[in-house]
């Protein structure tokens, strides 16, 4: 099927033209649905939940707040507390080592007097 040739290059041009026109006059017209909230307001939000034991879930449909709005306002207020970071899945404050302490110097001492022997032994010094 063969393409249709346009009558004249304008006429494209200004059709796009007005249609960009009215399409930014119908977002204008729409109302925002973006709601600010004051730091009081979600302070009294927050302690509300805290409080009552409200899941995040709860307090979101009873707010009309989305759920992640919730959760980025707890984690600003310092409600919420990151997890510690943790190093090949051990939990903060867990001992790194199986070793008793008591024992831990005296096996730093004979490693290290293990390694100088094997340098000395490889390089022959």
């Amino acid at each position: 099927m063969a393409k249709r040739k346009r009558k004249s290059k304008d006429v494209g041009k200004s059709t796009a033209k007005a249609s960009k026109s009215a399409s930014k006059s119908k977002r204008a017209m729409k109302p925002s649905t973006r709601k600010r909230t004051s730091t009081a307001d979600r302070a009294k939000i927050l302690a509300e939940m805290k409080a009552s034991g409200m899941t995040a879930k709860q307090a979101a449909t009873k707010y009309g707040i989305s759920i992640w709005t919730i959760y980025n306002w707890s984690k600003r207020s310092g409600a919420r507390k990151q997890k510690a970071a943790t190093r090949r899945g051990r939990k903060a404050g867990a001992p790194t080592s199986r070793i008793p302490a008591s024992l831990q110097g005296d096996f730093r001492q004979m490693i290290a007097g293990i390694v100088r022997a094997e340098i000395v032994r490889l390089l022959g010094r």
